[in-house]
């Protein structure tokens, strides 16, 4: 009987080891930076007004071909995705004054057996005046 014990004993701490080294590997959190840059911040309205939304991070999978959203008064009116250089652009015609911000959301990508997560990041809110 203490031999079937051992047994089955032995066979749950290897089954248990095997499964705890597949999930093994290294998450890392990789910090990103959103930031807005707008052509004018007073314009008439129907005029064009150009938006750049801007992707930093330390690791360029987090910012090269990335979707950053478009809000406006806290409502989402666009996405755009970056460029090597992890700048979105758009070209809005507002008809009334507003607040405009940049978001990004956040990716995940693995190399095996590393996980990589992109943190969400969000611009500070821009407010551009329509006469």
């Amino acid at each position: 009987m203490k031999l079937v014990w051992r047994a089955a004993l032995t066979s749950l701490l290897i089954v248990s080891f095997v499964a705890a080294t597949a999930e093994a590997g290294n998450v890392t959190k990789v910090t990103t930076h959103t930031k807005i840059k707008l052509s004018d911040t007073s314009i008439k309205k129907g005029d064009d007004l150009f938006i750049v939304g801007r992707i930093r991070s330390a690791n360029p999978k987090c910012y090269i071909n990335r979707v950053v959203q478009l809000f406006f008064n806290g409502d989402k009116v666009a996405s755009s995705a970056t460029d090597s250089n992890g700048k979105a652009y758009f070209k809005r015609n507002p008809n009334k004054t507003g607040k405009w911000q940049t978001k990004f959301g956040g990716a995940k990508f693995k190399v095996h057996p590393d996980r990589f997560y992109c943190l969400p990041s969000h611009s500070k809110k821009r407010t551009v005046t329509v006469s």
